[in-house]
Protein backbone atom coordinates (compact mmCIF):
# COMPACT_ATOMS: atom_id res chain seq x y z
CA UNK A 1 0.00 0.00 0.00
CA UNK A 2 1.13 3.41 -0.73
CA UNK A 3 2.42 5.72 2.16
CA UNK A 4 -0.34 8.21 1.15
CA UNK A 5 -3.39 5.41 0.75
CA UNK A 6 -2.05 3.85 4.77
CA UNK A 7 -2.56 7.41 5.89
CA UNK A 8 -6.27 7.54 4.09
CA UNK A 9 -7.27 4.45 5.12
CA UNK A 10 -8.78 3.07 8.71
CA UNK A 11 -6.61 0.55 9.89
CA UNK A 12 -9.36 -0.81 11.98
CA UNK A 13 -10.97 -2.37 9.01
CA UNK A 14 -7.31 -3.66 7.89
CA UNK A 15 -6.61 -6.55 10.73
CA UNK A 16 -9.41 -7.82 13.36
CA UNK A 17 -8.25 -6.67 16.65
CA UNK A 18 -7.64 -9.91 18.43
CA UNK A 19 -5.25 -10.93 15.36
CA UNK A 20 -2.21 -7.73 15.95
CA UNK A 21 -0.17 -6.97 19.13
CA UNK A 22 2.56 -4.94 17.34
CA UNK A 23 2.59 -2.65 14.84
CA UNK A 24 6.00 -1.49 12.79
CA UNK A 25 6.31 0.85 10.31
CA UNK A 26 9.01 1.44 7.64
CA UNK A 27 7.89 5.92 7.38
CA UNK A 28 9.32 7.84 4.98
CA UNK A 29 11.85 10.08 5.94
CA UNK A 30 10.63 13.35 4.39
CA UNK A 31 11.21 16.84 6.04
CA UNK A 32 9.17 20.21 5.75
CA UNK A 33 11.01 21.15 2.89
CA UNK A 34 10.26 18.18 1.04
CA UNK A 35 6.46 17.81 1.88
CA UNK A 36 4.32 18.03 -1.28
CA UNK A 37 0.89 20.20 -0.56
CA UNK A 38 -0.70 16.38 -0.43
CA UNK A 39 1.31 15.46 2.18
CA UNK A 40 1.11 18.89 4.46
CA UNK A 41 -2.87 18.06 3.80
CA UNK A 42 -2.63 14.71 5.29
CA UNK A 43 -0.59 16.01 8.56
CA UNK A 44 -3.55 18.91 9.12
CA UNK A 45 -6.29 16.07 8.55
CA UNK A 46 -4.45 13.63 11.22
CA UNK A 47 -3.34 16.55 13.45
CA UNK A 48 -6.75 19.13 13.13
CA UNK A 49 -6.61 20.98 16.42
CA UNK A 50 -3.13 21.57 16.06
CA UNK A 51 -2.50 25.60 14.85
CA UNK A 52 0.94 24.44 13.94
CA UNK A 53 -0.06 20.91 12.00
CA UNK A 54 1.29 22.70 8.85
CA UNK A 55 4.80 22.47 9.85
CA UNK A 56 4.85 18.50 11.45
CA UNK A 57 7.25 16.14 9.50
CA UNK A 58 5.65 13.68 7.80
CA UNK A 59 6.65 10.82 9.55
CA UNK A 60 4.55 12.04 13.00
CA UNK A 61 1.32 10.53 10.94
CA UNK A 62 2.22 6.98 10.89
CA UNK A 63 2.39 7.44 15.20
CA UNK A 64 -1.25 9.24 15.52
CA UNK A 65 -2.53 6.48 12.72
CA UNK A 66 -0.82 3.68 15.41
CA UNK A 67 -2.09 5.85 18.11
CA UNK A 68 -6.02 5.75 16.34
CA UNK A 69 -6.04 2.00 15.43
CA UNK A 70 -4.89 1.68 19.40
CA UNK A 71 -8.29 2.87 20.31
CA UNK A 72 -9.95 -0.15 19.65
CA UNK A 73 -7.08 -3.00 20.80
CA UNK A 74 -5.51 -1.56 23.77
CA UNK A 75 -3.29 -4.36 23.95
CA UNK A 76 -1.31 -3.46 21.24
CA UNK A 77 2.18 -2.11 21.68
CA UNK A 78 3.92 0.20 18.96
CA UNK A 79 7.23 1.72 17.95
CA UNK A 80 8.72 3.39 14.67
CA UNK A 81 12.04 4.79 13.89
CA UNK A 82 11.38 8.45 12.80
CA UNK A 83 13.70 11.61 12.06
CA UNK A 84 14.82 12.94 15.22
CA UNK A 85 12.92 16.76 14.41
CA UNK A 86 9.59 15.48 16.38
CA UNK A 87 11.44 15.08 19.46
CA UNK A 88 12.95 19.00 19.46
CA UNK A 89 11.89 21.95 19.01
CA UNK A 90 8.31 23.69 18.46
CA UNK A 91 7.20 20.57 16.46
CA UNK A 92 6.96 19.07 20.00
CA UNK A 93 4.18 20.83 20.95
CA UNK A 94 2.15 20.06 17.64
CA UNK A 95 2.07 16.34 17.66
CA UNK A 96 2.41 14.67 21.47
CA UNK A 97 -0.17 15.97 23.10
CA UNK A 98 -3.28 14.61 20.12
CA UNK A 99 -1.06 11.00 20.54
CA UNK A 100 0.03 10.72 23.70
CA UNK A 101 -3.14 12.22 26.30
CA UNK A 102 -5.45 11.89 23.29
CA UNK A 103 -5.36 9.01 23.39
CA UNK A 104 -3.94 7.45 26.59
CA UNK A 105 -0.29 6.26 25.45
CA UNK A 106 3.03 6.38 27.79
CA UNK A 107 6.19 6.20 25.77
CA UNK A 108 7.38 2.74 27.13
CA UNK A 109 11.13 3.02 25.83
CA UNK A 110 13.12 4.93 23.51
CA UNK A 111 16.61 5.77 21.53
CA UNK A 112 17.89 9.18 21.73
CA UNK A 113 19.18 10.76 18.88
CA UNK A 114 21.36 8.78 16.59
CA UNK A 115 23.16 8.57 13.28
CA UNK A 116 21.99 6.10 10.76
CA UNK A 117 22.75 4.65 7.57
CA UNK A 118 20.02 3.29 5.63
CA UNK A 119 20.44 0.26 2.80
CA UNK A 120 18.02 1.72 0.99
CA UNK A 121 19.67 2.69 -2.33
CA UNK A 122 20.01 6.59 -2.71
CA UNK A 123 19.25 7.15 0.93
CA UNK A 124 21.10 9.45 2.82
CA UNK A 125 22.79 9.26 6.60
CA UNK A 126 19.76 10.71 9.11
CA UNK A 127 19.49 11.33 12.31
CA UNK A 128 16.84 9.64 13.96
CA UNK A 129 15.28 8.32 17.02
CA UNK A 130 12.92 5.33 17.95
CA UNK A 131 9.69 5.82 20.07
CA UNK A 132 7.52 2.99 21.37
CA UNK A 133 4.60 3.60 23.14
CA UNK A 134 1.52 1.43 25.06
CA UNK A 135 -1.56 1.88 26.95
CA UNK A 136 -0.06 -0.44 29.72
CA UNK A 137 1.26 0.74 32.76
CA UNK A 138 4.59 0.28 33.08
CA UNK A 139 6.28 1.22 36.17
CA UNK A 140 9.97 1.32 34.49
CA UNK A 141 10.77 2.69 31.44
CA UNK A 142 13.78 1.88 28.98
CA UNK A 143 15.77 5.43 27.89
CA UNK A 144 18.72 4.91 25.60
CA UNK A 145 21.58 7.17 25.30
CA UNK A 146 23.85 7.23 21.94
CA UNK A 147 27.57 7.93 22.40
CA UNK A 148 29.53 9.51 19.16
CA UNK A 149 30.69 6.71 18.34
CA UNK A 150 27.07 4.86 18.72
CA UNK A 151 27.44 2.80 21.32
CA UNK A 152 24.13 2.87 23.35
CA UNK A 153 23.71 3.13 27.31
CA UNK A 154 20.80 1.96 28.95
CA UNK A 155 18.94 4.23 31.67
CA UNK A 156 15.65 3.34 33.58
CA UNK A 157 13.07 6.51 33.74
CA UNK A 158 10.13 6.86 35.79
CA UNK A 159 8.37 8.94 32.99
CA UNK A 160 9.64 9.35 29.59
CA UNK A 161 8.64 12.83 27.88
CA UNK A 162 7.93 14.06 24.49
CA UNK A 163 11.42 15.41 24.60
CA UNK A 164 12.94 11.82 26.15
CA UNK A 165 13.72 12.95 28.94
CA UNK A 166 13.23 11.52 32.39
CA UNK A 167 11.17 14.16 33.40
CA UNK A 168 7.28 15.92 33.61
CA UNK A 169 5.13 15.37 30.87
CA UNK A 170 5.64 19.36 29.99
CA UNK A 171 5.16 20.47 25.89
CA UNK A 172 7.43 23.93 25.89
CA UNK A 173 5.51 26.31 23.57
CA UNK A 174 6.91 29.22 21.94
CA UNK A 175 7.58 31.81 24.48
CA UNK A 176 7.36 36.20 22.34
CA UNK A 177 8.39 37.51 25.96
CA UNK A 178 10.79 35.70 28.81
CA UNK A 179 8.32 33.72 30.78
CA UNK A 180 10.29 35.28 34.08
CA UNK A 181 12.60 38.42 33.84
CA UNK A 182 15.83 38.88 32.46
CA UNK A 183 17.51 41.03 29.24
CA UNK A 184 15.46 40.87 26.23
CA UNK A 185 16.69 39.21 23.17
CA UNK A 186 16.53 39.54 19.57
CA UNK A 187 17.60 38.60 16.48
CA UNK A 188 20.29 40.38 14.11
CA UNK A 189 19.74 42.36 11.40
CA UNK A 190 18.79 40.80 7.70
CA UNK A 191 20.50 42.95 4.77
CA UNK A 192 17.88 41.52 2.02
CA UNK A 193 20.63 42.58 -0.29
CA UNK A 194 21.11 39.61 -3.23
CA UNK A 195 24.80 39.68 -2.04
CA UNK A 196 25.36 43.45 -2.90
CA UNK A 197 26.01 45.29 0.27
CA UNK A 198 27.08 42.33 2.05
CA UNK A 199 31.00 41.68 1.08
CA UNK A 200 33.93 38.77 1.25
CA UNK A 201 37.76 40.61 2.60
CA UNK A 202 38.46 40.15 -1.13
CA UNK A 203 36.48 42.36 -2.57
CA UNK A 204 36.48 44.40 0.44
CA UNK A 205 40.05 45.37 -0.76
CA UNK A 206 39.16 45.88 -4.38
CA UNK A 207 36.34 48.43 -3.06
CA UNK A 208 38.70 50.14 -0.75
CA UNK A 209 40.78 50.91 -4.36
CA UNK A 210 37.67 52.30 -5.84
CA UNK A 211 37.57 56.21 -6.71
CA UNK A 212 36.04 58.04 -3.90
CA UNK A 213 35.34 55.03 -1.97
CA UNK A 214 35.13 55.77 1.85
CA UNK A 215 36.57 53.18 4.01
CA UNK A 216 33.99 54.43 7.52
CA UNK A 217 31.06 52.86 4.93
CA UNK A 218 32.54 49.31 5.50
CA UNK A 219 31.82 47.96 9.06
CA UNK A 220 32.76 43.93 10.24
CA UNK A 221 29.74 41.74 9.78
CA UNK A 222 29.33 38.49 11.96
CA UNK A 223 27.06 35.95 12.12
CA UNK A 224 27.26 32.89 13.94
CA UNK A 225 28.98 31.12 11.50
CA UNK A 226 31.76 34.23 10.91
CA UNK A 227 31.88 34.22 14.73
CA UNK A 228 32.43 30.51 15.36
CA UNK A 229 34.75 30.31 12.55
CA UNK A 230 36.68 33.71 12.32
CA UNK A 231 35.53 34.04 8.75
CA UNK A 232 36.49 37.77 7.40
CA UNK A 233 33.24 39.18 6.09
CA UNK A 234 32.08 42.88 6.00
CA UNK A 235 28.91 44.83 5.25
CA UNK A 236 28.75 48.49 3.53
CA UNK A 237 26.76 50.19 6.18
CA UNK A 238 25.79 53.60 4.89
CA UNK A 239 23.49 54.53 7.97
CA UNK A 240 25.28 57.89 8.04
CA UNK A 241 26.55 58.44 4.75
CA UNK A 242 26.85 61.30 2.96
CA UNK A 243 24.65 61.35 -0.14
CA UNK A 244 26.84 63.72 -2.45
CA UNK A 245 29.76 61.37 -1.57
CA UNK A 246 28.06 58.01 -2.09
CA UNK A 247 27.03 59.44 -5.87
CA UNK A 248 30.87 59.83 -6.70
CA UNK A 249 31.73 56.37 -5.59
CA UNK A 250 30.60 54.38 -8.94
CA UNK A 251 31.34 51.15 -7.86
CA UNK A 252 28.26 51.82 -4.60
CA UNK A 253 26.30 53.20 -7.00
CA UNK A 254 26.18 49.64 -8.81
CA UNK A 255 25.50 47.98 -5.88
CA UNK A 256 22.75 49.79 -4.92
CA UNK A 257 21.14 49.90 -7.95
CA UNK A 258 21.97 45.96 -8.38
CA UNK A 259 19.93 45.78 -4.50
CA UNK A 260 16.77 48.13 -5.46
CA UNK A 261 16.81 45.68 -9.37
CA UNK A 262 16.44 42.52 -6.83
CA UNK A 263 14.09 43.93 -4.25
CA UNK A 264 11.37 44.80 -6.96
CA UNK A 265 11.69 41.56 -8.53
CA UNK A 266 11.47 39.68 -5.06
CA UNK A 267 7.27 37.76 -4.98
CA UNK A 268 6.99 39.88 -1.56
CA UNK A 269 5.30 42.89 -1.48
CA UNK A 270 7.49 44.06 1.56
CA UNK A 271 10.88 43.17 -0.12
CA UNK A 272 9.39 45.49 -3.48
CA UNK A 273 9.08 48.26 -1.20
CA UNK A 274 12.35 48.30 0.59
CA UNK A 275 13.73 48.77 -3.79
CA UNK A 276 13.18 52.44 -2.45
CA UNK A 277 15.81 52.01 0.28
CA UNK A 278 18.57 50.38 -1.55
CA UNK A 279 20.99 51.84 0.89
CA UNK A 280 19.53 50.44 3.70
CA UNK A 281 19.37 47.30 5.36
CA UNK A 282 16.15 45.77 4.83
CA UNK A 283 15.86 44.91 8.53
CA UNK A 284 17.95 46.74 11.01
CA UNK A 285 18.18 45.71 14.57
CA UNK A 286 21.63 46.58 14.74
CA UNK A 287 21.61 47.35 18.78
CA UNK A 288 23.53 50.77 20.77
CA UNK A 289 26.53 50.10 22.87
CA UNK A 290 27.73 46.63 23.91
CA UNK A 291 26.13 43.19 23.08
CA UNK A 292 25.79 39.40 24.13
CA UNK A 293 26.07 37.46 20.91
CA UNK A 294 25.15 34.20 20.31
CA UNK A 295 24.77 31.80 17.34
CA UNK A 296 21.94 30.10 15.61
CA UNK A 297 23.84 27.18 15.41
CA UNK A 298 26.47 25.08 16.82
CA UNK A 299 27.92 21.69 16.40
CA UNK A 300 26.75 18.93 18.71
CA UNK A 301 30.11 18.19 19.40
CA UNK A 302 30.39 21.10 21.41
CA UNK A 303 29.61 20.98 25.12
CA UNK A 304 29.49 24.57 25.26
CA UNK A 305 27.49 27.06 22.54
CA UNK A 306 30.47 30.23 22.12
CA UNK A 307 28.50 32.92 23.14
CA UNK A 308 30.46 36.53 24.03
CA UNK A 309 30.14 40.23 23.94
CA UNK A 310 30.61 42.40 20.84
CA UNK A 311 30.94 46.47 20.05
CA UNK A 312 28.32 47.64 17.96
CA UNK A 313 30.83 48.80 15.61
CA UNK A 314 30.11 44.87 14.29
CA UNK A 315 27.16 44.89 12.50
CA UNK A 316 25.18 41.39 13.53
CA UNK A 317 23.80 39.71 11.42
CA UNK A 318 20.48 37.44 11.08
CA UNK A 319 22.07 33.92 11.52
CA UNK A 320 23.07 35.16 15.43
CA UNK A 321 20.89 36.70 17.96
CA UNK A 322 22.05 39.52 20.34
CA UNK A 323 21.17 40.76 23.83
CA UNK A 324 21.46 44.52 23.87
CA UNK A 325 23.29 46.41 26.98
CA UNK A 326 25.65 43.57 27.39
CA UNK A 327 26.14 42.69 30.98
CA UNK A 328 28.41 40.05 32.42
CA UNK A 329 25.73 38.52 35.06
CA UNK A 330 23.42 38.18 31.48
CA UNK A 331 26.73 36.44 29.33
CA UNK A 332 27.76 33.62 32.52
CA UNK A 333 24.21 32.92 32.42
CA UNK A 334 23.47 31.93 29.09
CA UNK A 335 27.38 30.28 28.93
CA UNK A 336 26.22 27.99 31.57
CA UNK A 337 25.85 24.52 31.19
CA UNK A 338 22.25 24.50 33.02
CA UNK A 339 21.41 26.28 29.72
CA UNK A 340 23.65 24.57 27.20
CA UNK A 341 21.20 21.06 29.17
CA UNK A 342 17.33 23.67 28.32
CA UNK A 343 18.68 23.92 24.82
CA UNK A 344 19.61 20.77 24.34
CA UNK A 345 16.55 19.25 25.45
CA UNK A 346 13.58 22.03 23.84
CA UNK A 347 15.76 23.36 21.08
CA UNK A 348 15.38 22.30 17.56
CA UNK A 349 18.37 20.47 15.47
CA UNK A 350 19.92 21.38 11.82
CA UNK A 351 20.61 17.78 11.00
CA UNK A 352 22.53 16.86 14.50
CA UNK A 353 23.65 20.45 14.81
CA UNK A 354 22.30 22.47 17.56
CA UNK A 355 19.82 25.08 16.72
CA UNK A 356 19.38 28.03 19.51
CA UNK A 357 15.95 29.65 19.46
CA UNK A 358 15.32 33.11 21.00
CA UNK A 359 11.19 31.86 21.75
CA UNK A 360 11.89 28.65 22.28
CA UNK A 361 15.08 28.06 24.21
CA UNK A 362 16.08 31.53 25.60
CA UNK A 363 12.42 33.20 26.81
CA UNK A 364 11.31 29.02 28.03
CA UNK A 365 14.54 29.10 30.10
CA UNK A 366 13.65 28.95 34.05
CA UNK A 367 15.87 31.69 34.93
CA UNK A 368 17.01 32.29 38.33
CA UNK A 369 16.29 34.85 40.89
CA UNK A 370 20.12 35.62 42.45
CA UNK A 371 21.00 37.89 44.93
CA UNK A 372 23.20 41.27 44.38
CA UNK A 373 26.15 39.18 45.84
CA UNK A 374 25.22 36.22 43.36
CA UNK A 375 25.13 38.04 40.16
CA UNK A 376 28.19 39.83 41.08
CA UNK A 377 30.41 35.93 41.21
CA UNK A 378 28.72 34.99 38.26
CA UNK A 379 30.22 38.34 36.19
CA UNK A 380 33.39 37.66 37.25
CA UNK A 381 33.40 34.08 36.13
CA UNK A 382 31.52 34.78 33.32
CA UNK A 383 34.53 37.47 32.64
CA UNK A 384 37.09 34.60 33.68
CA UNK A 385 35.89 32.48 30.67
CA UNK A 386 36.50 35.64 28.48
CA UNK A 387 39.90 35.97 29.70
CA UNK A 388 40.73 32.40 29.33
CA UNK A 389 40.05 32.45 25.70
CA UNK A 390 42.24 35.79 25.33
CA UNK A 391 45.57 34.03 26.82
CA UNK A 392 48.30 34.39 24.76
CA UNK A 393 48.58 30.65 23.76
CA UNK A 394 45.15 31.08 22.00
CA UNK A 395 46.17 33.87 19.96
CA UNK A 396 45.15 33.01 15.88
CA UNK A 397 42.45 30.38 17.34
CA UNK A 398 39.24 30.17 16.59
CA UNK A 399 36.43 29.84 18.96
CA UNK A 400 36.20 26.41 16.86
CA UNK A 401 39.26 25.58 17.96
CA UNK A 402 38.75 26.32 21.52
CA UNK A 403 35.38 24.61 21.94
CA UNK A 404 36.57 21.77 19.96
CA UNK A 405 36.05 18.77 22.76
CA UNK A 406 39.75 17.60 21.54
CA UNK A 407 41.58 20.90 21.50
CA UNK A 408 39.91 22.82 24.51
CA UNK A 409 42.57 24.47 26.42
CA UNK A 410 42.42 23.29 30.22
CA UNK A 411 42.41 27.04 31.27
CA UNK A 412 39.16 27.01 29.30
CA UNK A 413 37.73 23.95 30.41
CA UNK A 414 38.41 24.61 34.24
CA UNK A 415 36.67 28.99 33.74
CA UNK A 416 33.70 27.12 32.52
CA UNK A 417 33.49 24.39 34.95
CA UNK A 418 34.10 27.11 38.05
CA UNK A 419 31.13 28.79 36.33
CA UNK A 420 28.42 25.83 36.11
CA UNK A 421 29.35 24.73 39.58
CA UNK A 422 28.36 28.74 40.97
CA UNK A 423 24.85 28.44 38.41
CA UNK A 424 23.91 25.59 39.43
CA UNK A 425 23.94 27.08 42.85
CA UNK A 426 21.25 28.91 41.89
CA UNK A 427 18.93 26.59 41.54
CA UNK A 428 19.51 24.31 44.46
CA UNK A 429 21.93 23.79 47.15
CA UNK A 430 22.52 20.08 46.18
CA UNK A 431 25.27 19.61 43.14
CA UNK A 432 23.50 17.71 40.09
CA UNK A 433 24.90 14.54 39.16
CA UNK A 434 24.30 15.21 35.56
CA UNK A 435 22.96 16.64 32.99
CA UNK A 436 19.79 14.25 33.00
CA UNK A 437 19.60 15.55 36.52
CA UNK A 438 19.34 19.20 35.74
CA UNK A 439 16.81 19.32 32.84
CA UNK A 440 14.66 17.42 34.82
CA UNK A 441 14.99 19.73 37.85
CA UNK A 442 14.29 22.71 34.61
CA UNK A 443 11.07 20.85 33.32
CA UNK A 444 9.87 21.00 36.72
CA UNK A 445 10.35 24.76 37.00
CA UNK A 446 9.27 25.34 33.64
CA UNK A 447 5.93 23.17 34.53
CA UNK A 448 5.50 25.84 37.59
CA UNK A 449 6.46 29.39 35.85
CA UNK A 450 4.06 27.49 32.59
CA UNK A 451 1.06 27.26 34.98
CA UNK A 452 1.46 31.04 36.35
Amino acid sequence: IRHGDALEMDWTDLLPPDRCSYVFGNPPFIGKKEQTAAQKGQVRRLFPYSPGAGEVDYVACWFMKAAQFQVHNQDMEFAFIATNSITQGEQVAHIWPHILEKHGLTIRFAHRTFGWNSQSRGMAHVHVVIVGLTSRPTAQKRLFDHSRTGAATELRASNINAYLADAAPVYVGKARKPISPRPAIAKGSEATDFGHLTISATVREELLREPGFRPEWLRPYVGGDEYINGIDRWCLWLEEANPTEIRQCRAVVTRLQAVAAGRRESSKSRTRALAEYPSMFGENRQPQGDYIIIPKISSQRRDYVPIGILPDSVIVSGSAQFIADADLTTLGMVMSRMHMTWMRAVGGRTKSDYQYSNTLVYNSFPWPDPTPTQNGQIGLLAKAVLDARALPKNAGSTLADLYDPDTMPIELRRAHRDLDQAVDRLYRRAPFASDRARVEHLFTLYQQLASQ
